[in-house]
């Protein structure tokens, strides 16, 4: 089971990288998860999840929750693993 991770605004994408790939690698899964009226943000996370995407070695799904929070959930390409995780993002 994964934790969520909230991007920090001093976070540079191939830091976010680092950390996706890492967490994939301990748990399996990695969750980051951003609000979704935020356009910097979304446009950000969207922008991640291409990024990691593009080395075809992981799946990677935006999913928007009624919340108002768009989490990007990462795993290993063809992975079977269950999706859950526990926590919810740091706001404020």
């Amino acid at each position: 089971m994964a934790a969520v991770i909230t991007p920090s605004p001093r976070m540079p994408p191939d830091r976010a990288e680092r950390v996706v790939r890492g967490r994939v690698g301990q748990d399996g899964i990695a969750v980051m998860a951003v609000a979704t009226d935020d356009g910097r943000w979304m446009a950000w996370l969207e922008r991640l999840a291409r990024r990691l995407a593009a080395g075809g070695d992981l799946d990677c799904h935006l999913a928007e929750v009624r919340t108002g929070t768009t989490y990007l959930i990462v795993r290993a390409a063809g992975s079977d693993r269950p999706i859950n995780w526990r926590g919810e993002p740091k706001t404020g």
